[in-house]
């Protein structure tokens, strides 16, 4: 398999770049990690990570500097450059508590950079310059399987982000855990990883559509107590796996990153704020949640009314249940809010004044949305 071949005409040009700077200091240089997983996969791949060896830090420092490479965190002799990461091939031990705390240095040896990879799918390597596949834990059987093998328990065990990792390859992919590596992620504690880490791990897992998967992933994790602060009974497990899948097919673009916890807060029916605080969500999480009805597939067209006073139903997140779109469209609120021709100038011309303006102007909506319904 031509592996350049696989990749967008930009990277696969940028790489080709890329070769013939490290041509004149190094024949052994490596895509690696989730980019090779992916090519495989047959997924689109929009970044790449490559291993460089038989170059000193100092020497490999100068050459990124040459290119206009940017240098990233203090010891890790990574540098970034467009949508590439170079890096010297590494190893890691664990010095102290967690998910940062990893001694780094220069590994020269490709079988012992790749134990430092967390799954044997992301410890494939490719040659840069031969395009020759190196694969030393049988991350490519896994990959056919599509299985998620750790592949050594101690270093395994160093990390407990690989948990939530797991869990959310798990919902992206497909892949189900192997039964050795589930025993050891249940031993590992959460604890010692940030909030903010927790929660981007769990924003890929949102993104997942092997629901199912995910779901069942977290359940035997126990990851909806420990992590999500929710106790979930195993039908409403069920219940999450099942609305999940059932709808996604009704999911517009720009709410995909919404629909995962729209199914939760419908199955759970927990108050979305302070869920959202609690994993740092803001903003743009508030406004599809806080406030808003999430709905319910029987609901009437005097109700998708209401709810589009606020807003055009194609930014509503109850807009996924069966049908819907098509009858927002047919009333004529999917693009745009109703407001029942109702003008807020007649309502002061009437003489309402301050919070009186705006209870008067919503009740004359809602009389409108009900003789349209009746009409």
């Amino acid at each position: 398999m031509n592996f350049l071949e696989a990749l967008p005409a930009s990277l696969a040009n940028r790489l080709n770049q890329l070769k013939t700077v490290l041509a004149a200091h190094t024949k052994r240089a490596y895509l690696v990690g989730g980019c090779v997983r992916d090519i495989l996969l047959g997924i689109e791949v929009k970044d790449i990570d490559i291993e460089v060896y038989d170059i000193s830090p100092e020497a490999f420092s100068k050459l990124m500097d040459q290119i206009g490479a940017v240098g990233v965190g203090k010891s890790f002799f990574v540098y970034k450059w467009h949508k590439i990461d170079i890096a010297l091939a590494r190893k890691e031990n664990k010095v102290s508590t967690g998910h940062r705390g990893f001694e780094v240095t220069v590994c020269q040896d490709e079988k012992v950079a790749s134990m430092r990879r967390d799954f044997t799918c992301n410890a494939l390597m490719v040659g840069l310059f031969d395009g020759k596949v190196l694969d030393f834990w049988g991350g490519i059987e896994d990959l056919k399987a599509l299985r998620l093998r750790h592949i050594d328990d101690k270093m395994f065990g160093e990390d407990s982000l690989r948990v939530l990792r797991a869990v959310q390859f798990s919902a992206r992919f497909g892949f189900k855990i192997s039964k050795k590596t589930l025993e050891i992620m249940k031993k590992l504690d959460l604890k010692e990883l940030s909030q903010t880490r927790i929660t981007w791990e769990l924003q890929k897992l949102f993104l997942g559509e092997y629901y199912t998967n995910g779901v069942f992933a977290l359940c035997k994790l126990n990851l909806f107590e420990s992590v999500l602060h929710v106790k979930l009974s195993p039908n409403q497990a069920r219940h999450l796996a099942k609305m999940l899948h059932k709808y996604k097919k009704n999911v517009p673009k720009n709410l995909k990153p919404y629909y995962w916890l729209f199914c939760f807060f419908s199955v759970t029916k927990i108050d979305p704020k302070p869920f959202l605080a609690h994993l740092g969500l803001g903003r743009e999480y508030e406004r599809v949640f806080v406030n808003v009805p999430l709905g319910n597939p029987n609901m009437s067209d005097f109700e998708l009314l209401k709810v589009a006073m606020d807003r055009p139903l194609k930014s509503w997140i109850g807009i996924c249940y069966d049908g819907f779109a098509k009858r927002a469209k047919e009333l004529g609120v999917y693009e745009k809010p109703f407001d029942g021709g109702v003008d807020v100038q007649a309502v002061i011309q009437d003489g309402f004044k301050n919070k009186e303006i705006g209870i008067e102007y919503k009740r004359r909506i809602l009389e409108a949305a009900k003789k349209r319904v009746d009409s």
